[in-house]
């Protein structure tokens, strides 16, 4: 909740009937409501930034192309059938293929993993730029802030929320 009053007092004149002049203009503000906007909308932001990790996990878990859940089946089924006839040679063989393409699959898994941590790492790191950006700005408002008149200040003030709550 955020509002702007206009202060009047009467005009200074000799003589009564001169009217009212506007000597400043108040800022009337719900603090309790803006903390909690600043909260939410953090809240909202910390929970977009958890879901879109998720969902890019969860590629490597649904996609048969990626996922190991195939790949370790077919493992334990060559596994099983090297036990059951283990004098063969070609399922001895099928068996060790199908362990060099597991192995293939956690490699690909830990590339695409490493590069998951680094695009989060580089989201950090503009997330930083940003709010130092904006801190910064905070700043040089705030001087503003302290320099200008109160009753010039709502516009500063507002600049300044609009801030607070990117940030």
């Amino acid at each position: 909740y955020n509002r702007k009053e206009i202060v009047l007092s009467q005009a200074a004149q000799d003589f009564f009937g001169a009217g009212v002049e506007v000597t400043g203009i108040r800022r009337i503000i719900d603090q309790v409501s803006i903390e909690n906007l600043r909260a939410s909308s953090s809240n909202i932001r910390q929970s977009e930034i958890a879901l879109s990790r998720a969902r890019a996990l969860e590629t490597y878990v649904d996609n048969p192309n990626v996922s190991i859940a195939k790949v370790l089946e077919d493992s334990f089924a060559s596994l099983q059938q090297a036990n059951t006839n283990p004098g063969s040679l070609p399922t001895r063989q099928l068996f060790f293929n199908q362990l060099d393409i597991l192995s293939n699959r956690f490699k690909t898994i830990s590339q695409q993993l490493d590069q998951e941590l680094s695009n989060a790492n580089q989201n950090i790191t503009q997330i930083t730029r940003e709010a130092n950006q904006i801190t910064k700005e905070i700043a040089k408002i705030n001087g503003r802030i302290s320099t200008t008149p109160e009753n010039a200040r709502s516009a500063l003030l507002d600049q300044r929320d609009q801030l607070l709550l990117r940030l």
